[in-house]
Formats: structure tokens, C-alpha cells, sequence
């Protein structure tokens, strides 16, 4: 009976680990969907490119409500019919708690993707890319840890990841300077505007989700 649960515990963690690479692949969908429309002259292929990359983003995410839902129901059998000792309930809470982090992030790369269609490249701020940027590494940083469960280097691994979250923050708040600049010269985009604050915004949730999910 052990053997059969330690399997499914061995399972959880394979669907689990399959759910980190869906999400890493809608991260870096939402930095390919930036530098796209950053060319140097956009024609319609990059209006394609971008349509191709944004129903992508749609099957992953469905990909990842799929893992989710059962991923969850897996743990929940596991909880009713196995009696988890501590540790092994502790990693089950943790499961139950990351997929709907993970969940969360491609929900935001997705919303970024669709967001960033409606702007034209001379609005996009440096900033930007640096926090598309940033958020690929954090979740690259996240990923290596949790593949090599490397105890030892707990502590330094934690701090790569402060130090990247804290890059992040400092490239939305410059994002935001630059933004406040061009409203207080004009108000004629401020439509536009908004719209590079909700992706700076959704960047940083998403460098969030990914401290949460290494705590």
C-alpha cells in the first residue's frame, strides 16, 4: 500500500513539474510578444506573429487549467483515502497552493500578450523589457531549485531571487516615472498609457506569484 502511495506522490510531482514548464513556455511567450512588436518596422507579419502568439497562449493556458483541476483532484483522493503522514501532507498543501499560483501566472502572461497588441511600439518604455527580461529569469532561477532541491543553497537561491525581484520593482517604478512624464505633457494617450501600466503591473504580479511559489 505504501509503494502505490508513494507512486502517486512520484505522479503529483511529474504532473506538477509538467505544469512549471507550461508556465516558464507563457512567460517566455509574453517576452517574445514584446520584442515582436518592437521592430524595427512592423508589417503585417509582425501582426501575424503576434495573432500566432497569442493563440498559443491560449493553449497553454488551457493546458494549464487542465493540470490544475487535476492536479487538485489528485491531491484531494490522495488526502481522503491515504491519511498523509505530515510531510508527505505538507508537500500536498504546497502542490494544492502552487498550482494555483502557476495557474495564475499564465493568466497574466496571456493578459499581457493580449494587451501589448493594442500598443504601438513608440510607447513601449526600456523598462518594459527589462521586466519581461527579469520575470524569465526569476521563474528560470525558480525552476533549477526546484529540479535540483539543492537544501544547501537554499539561502543564496533565495537571494538571487530577491535580488531579481527587487530589478523588477525598480524597472516598474521607472515605468511609471516615464509614463507620468508624458501624461503631464499631454492626455491624448492616456488610454494608451494605461494600457503600459497594466502590463508593467501585470509583470510585477507575476515576479510575485514566482516569490510566493519559491517561499
Amino acid at each position: 500500500m505504501r509503494t502505490i502511495y508513494q507512486e502517486q506522490l512520484q505522479n503529483l510531482q511529474k504532473e506538477l513539474n509538467l505544469m512549471y514548464d507550461l508556465c516558464a513556455q507563457a512567460i517566455a511567450l509574453n517576452k517574445e510578444s514584446l520584442h515582436n512588436l518592437y521592430q524595427k518596422k512592423p508589417t503585417k507579419k509582425t501582426s501575424k506573429k503576434q495573432s500566432e502568439l497569442l493563440a498559443t497562449s491560449y493553449k497553454i493556458l488551457s493546458k494549464l487549467t487542465e493540470k490544475e483541476k487535476s492536479i487538485s483532484e489528485s491531491c484531494e483522493l490522495i488526502l481522503l483515502l491515504q491519511q498523509p503522514v505530515a510531510y508527505d501532507l505538507g508537500q500536498i498543501t504546497t502542490t494544492f497552493r502552487s498550482v494555483v499560483d502557476i495557474k495564475s501566472i499564465g493568466e497574466l502572461a496571456q493578459n499581457n500578450i493580449k494587451t501589448l497588441a493594442k500598443i504601438s511600439k513608440q510607447y513601449i518604455p526600456e523598462a518594459l523589457f527589462t521586466m519581461a527580461q527579469v520575470s524569465c529569469e526569476m521563474f528560470a532561477i525558480l525552476q533549477k531549485e526546484l529540479k535540483t532541491q539543492n537544501h544547501a543553497k537554499e539561502k543564496s537561491y533565495k537571494e538571487d531571487l530577491y535580488k531579481k525581484e527587487k530589478k523588477l520593482d525598480l524597472a516598474f517604478a521607472q515605468t511609471q516615472e516615464h509614463i507620468a512624464k508624458k501624461l503631464s505633457k499631454t492626455r491624448q494617450k492616456a488610454q494608451v498609457w494605461l494600457d503600459v501600466l497594466i502590463v508593467a503591473k501585470q509583470y510585477e504580479k507575476i515576479g510575485d506569484y514566482i516569490v510566493h511559489l519559491g517561499w
